[in-house]
């Protein structure tokens, strides 16, 4: 994996938490199943896992972007000639 993206335990961190919103929030969930979406509080948890949801990649990306430069920092050429080997951060063709 080191080979096609830079952080690939980043990408599984990002695949975990979209497959945890996935089952817990999509058609047929356990959450729709045991809670349902007819209450304030179910509501408001909803949202605020969102609002979770949304937050966390963009936590990610700083943190990404952090240690580029430590490792950069650190390892110098030797850095810029593996990331030149392995262009992308955490999607390939995109980022």
């Amino acid at each position: 994996p080191y080979s096609i993206v830079r952080h690939p335990s980043y990408v599984g961190s990002l695949l975990i938490g979209v497959g945890t919103v996935l089952c817990h929030f999509g058609p047929g969930s356990w959450y729709e199943a045991c809670v349902g979406w007819n209450s304030l509080a179910s509501k408001l948890f909803t949202a605020a896992w969102v609002g979770w949801s949304l937050l966390a990649p963009v936590l990610l990306m700083g943190r990404v972007n952090a240690e580029e430069e430590i490792l950069r920092k650190e390892f110098g050429e030797e850095w810029e000639a593996y990331s030149k080997r392995a262009p992308y951060r955490l999607i390939p063709y995109i980022y």
